[in-house]
């Protein structure tokens, strides 16, 4: 084995794993430390009302360590849910964005599904709040940021979304167990074969 500056470990000789147990146990040690400081420097950038990381939610932008609404992709959730209300299917809401020119958080024109439906399905930052859990202490934070929408106009695209089921025409082999297999944590069909 050979090591950073290639040194030689051979893995038969007692010293020598010795050393290599020794330097992985140090490594390991180094890691969970990093780890665990991450952790506590998250959470206590939520709780002061900090964005938690990552790319913020369409719509907002990151000003000062917090979410700030975005001035022209706002404007473009708004016309996502009210299309929606509309009674327009994800697909259309997906050509009319296109049709706009209206690019994606990747900066693309040609819109995901995923990418729609991530915007209409529980994405509380809308509403003015979002939660975070430290599933190492249990604990949950609630941070507050400007809302974009009101209220009563996600409840309603929430109650068109929860009547949404998505259905195939396409059925190769009918099973008594179709119905039945749904995730337990999402409740989305699973296929079967």
């Amino acid at each position: 084995l050979y090591v950073g500056d290639g040194t030689e470990y051979s893995l038969d000789n007692p010293n020598d794993k010795l050393m290599f147990s020794l330097m992985d146990s140090i490594s390991e040690f180094d890691n969970s430390v990093r780890t665990e400081r991450l952790r506590r420097g998250k959470l206590s950038k939520v709780k002061s009302g900090g964005w938690k990381g990552g790319p913020p939610p369409y719509g907002f932008e990151i000003i000062d360590g917090k979410l700030s609404p975005h001035k022209v992709e706002k404007r473009w959730v708004k016309r996502i849910f009210d299309w929606y209300l509309e009674g327009k299917s994800i697909y259309q809401i997906q050509l009319q964005l296109q049709k706009n020119g209206v690019l994606s958080r990747r900066g693309l024109v040609v819109w995901n599904t995923n990418s729609v439906i991530n915007i209409l399905e529980n994405n509380t930052h809308y509403e003015g709040y979002s939660t975070y859990t430290d599933h190492k202490l249990n604990e949950t934070v609630i941070t507050h940021n400007p809302p974009i929408l009101s209220s009563t106009l996600i409840k309603k695209v929430r109650d068109r979304f929860t009547l949404r089921v998505n259905k195939s025409n396409y059925v190769k082999h009918t099973t008594l167990l179709r119905g039945y297999l749904v995730c337990g944590h999402c409740g989305h069909s699973l296929g079967q074969k």
